[in-house]
């Protein structure tokens, strides 16, 4: 992820970028690119992230939260199948990241268990 996220601060021509199902919320560290990802990418605004485990270590969450809190320019989010109902703090962190946002339009929480 080191060279994807090299790559994407760079390069400002990519709007859809489809992470789906890569093992991302194995390392945290994958988590901390894509929030320099976000932060310093303004062209990004569709990014998909279901199926990545990001729910079984709340610092992915977290992470995610302080990129989306200063993000402008995404507007679609997929986080379906993250099993982000794990985590109490996972949500709250969401809550918080989404009182700030107001660029994200579409959001996908699908099969989370947050009932």
């Amino acid at each position: 992820m080191l060279y994807i996220k090299e790559a994407l601060i760079i390069n400002n021509s990519i709007k859809i970028l489809n992470l789906k199902d890569n093992y991302l919320g194995e390392n945290s560290n994958n988590l901390l690119y894509l929030k320099e990802i976000l932060i310093l990418n303004n062209s990004i605004k569709n990014l998909n992230l279901s199926w990545n485990f990001l729910g079984n270590d709340e610092n992915n969450i977290n992470f995610l939260k302080e990129a989306l809190q200063i993000n402008n320019t995404l507007q679609y989010l997929n986080l379906a199948e993250n099993n982000l109902g794990k985590k109490e703090k996972n949500i709250l962190y969401l809550k918080e990241a989404f009182l700030i946002n107001k660029s994200i339009r579409e959001l996908d929480l699908g099969l989370n268990n947050l009932g």
